[in-house]
Parts: structure tokens; sequence; C-alpha cells
């Protein structure tokens, strides 16, 4: 969310995403539920349970209620979640604007001329969008180190 005052960008908002952890040993396979934004991950030692998409709330509170709404919702994808040990809460701000900034540009900084390429604003898109979104910036790094003249 930092680009807010970074870089003065006004169109950044927070996207609210609460997720919580689970022993479930017997879970085996994902399951994800577009109505309700409910999904259901195995991992090694524990299965996340998820989740919100709260658009402009930055409280990173664990919320109780909606822990319990996540339960509620992950359970009509696997039932025995119902009786799962309750391990952990997490709450994070997915950084999110209209459409993700991925640009080089030249900005004055304290007088001086730099280069700086931007790739921020992905919301809950990110880990879908970053391996692309990352060769695309490393691309226009390479042209903008390349480059001799602030032709951008």
């Amino acid at each position: 969310m930092g680009s807010r005052e970074l870089v003065g960008d006004a169109r950044m908002y927070p996207i609210r995403g609460q997720v919580f952890r689970v022993k479930a040993p017997w879970v085996k396979h994902f399951y994800y539920d577009t109505q309700n934004v409910a999904y259901v991950i195995p991992g090694a030692d524990n299965v996340t349970l998820g989740g919100t998409m709260l658009v402009d709330d930055e409280d990173t509170v664990v919320r109780v209620e909606t822990r319990d709404e996540i339960l509620k919702n992950c359970c009509t994808l696997v039932p025995s979640l119902a009786k799962a040990e309750f391990q952990w809460d997490w709450v994070g701000q997915r950084p999110a604007r209209p459409t993700p900034r991925i640009e080089a540009q030249i900005e004055r900084i304290n007088g001086k001329a730099q280069k700086v390429v931007h790739n921020y604003g992905h919301g809950a898109a990110g880990i879908t969008l970053s391996w692309g979104s990352a060769v695309h910036a490393t691309n226009l790094l390479k042209a903008l180190l390349n480059s001799t003249t602030a032709k951008l």
C-alpha cells in the first residue's frame, strides 16, 4: 500500500484477506467455491481455509465472525472440516488498483534523474499475475538500463 505515499498513486486501495489454518490430515485435495470465495488448500502440515476479499478495508485485526463465516463456507465444500483442530489466523492486505502498474520511467529524486520500474497493484490476482508481470518488468528494466536517453 506504500505506493500511495511513495509515488503518490491515489488509485491504490487495499483488499483485505483473512484465512486460517487447521489440522486436517485427511484433506488431500484443493477445493474452491467462487460463489462464496471459499477455498481449502492442503499443505504439508495443515490446511488453509479462506477467504475474504474486502475492498478498501485496511483493518488487519482478526475477526472471529469472519473466521466463523469462512469455516461455514468451507464446510459446504468439505463437511469434515467442522471437526478440524484450529491452529492460527492470518490477515493481510493485497495492494490493488484498477489495473496493475507495470511501467518504466525516469523520475527526479533529490534533483537527480533516476530510472524506476513500477510493478504493483495486482490485488487478489497477485500470485496469478506474478510470473508474467515479473518478466515484463524485467524486460522494461533491461530496456531502461540500456537506453541512453529518457524516451519513455
